[in-house]
């Protein structure tokens, strides 16, 4: 599997924050997916954001500092 980066907020349980925002772990329907009439997810080619590597992401977007030393 390839490994991609995605930014999301720190929960205070340590684990990515879940919710429907562009920093969270999730999707927002009608915007980075969209649904069929029974809420099912389509196949358009829409989805959440990823990148290659951290150094692509835009900095507003990465909630924190990357730790040094690491790719």
């Amino acid at each position: 599997m390839p490994r991609v980066f995605r930014t999301m907020c720190k929960d205070t349980d340590g684990l990515p924050r879940v919710e429907q925002s562009a920093k969270g772990l999730g999707v927002r329907p009608n915007l980075d997916i969209d649904l069929d009439p029974t809420c099912d997810v389509l196949a358009n080619g829409k989805g959440t954001s990823v990148s290659p590597n951290w150094r692509n992401l835009l900095l507003f977007r990465i909630p924190g500092k990357p730790e040094r030393g690491r790719s």
